[in-house]
């Protein structure tokens, strides 16, 4: 997938991730806590590397977001290890900003029940 790369951290992009990844891992249910917090780790941490987010945001992010969750009163060593071994990782896989030229994903075309939705008829060869 082509991306971007902007020209410092704090593209309106990388932010938009930012708060639904530190969401996801804040509201994660007991039993997924660390599994949601790696894997919003993985991507932050990858977009730092790409110059999309500033690296000491994403981890002060992961740190209240899991502080909310209960996960560092909980398991305050594994909550740090596993963000570190995301930060190691995510940081390996630099990541920018998705280029403007794909279709979004959540779009229905060529779905034949969206294009009769829209009075568009298919046409069926004879």
């Amino acid at each position: 997938m082509p991306t971007v790369q902007p020209a410092g951290p704090g593209h309106p992009y990388g932010q938009h991730v930012l708060e639904l990844r530190l969401a996801e891992v804040a509201h994660a249910a007991r039993g997924k806590r660390n599994h949601t917090l790696y894997r919003a780790g993985l991507r932050l941490f990858s977009l730092a590397a790409g110059g999309v987010l500033d690296r000491d945001q994403v981890e002060a992010g992961l740190l209240a977001a899991a502080e909310h969750a209960g996960l560092l009163a909980d398991e305050p060593t594994q909550t740090r290890a596993t963000i570190s071994s995301a930060e190691k990782v995510g940081s390996r896989h630099p990541a920018g900003v998705p280029a403007r030229d794909r279709p979004p994903r959540n779009r229905a075309v060529g779905r034949p029940e969206r294009r009769r939705e829209r009075g568009e008829e298919r046409e069926r060869d004879g």
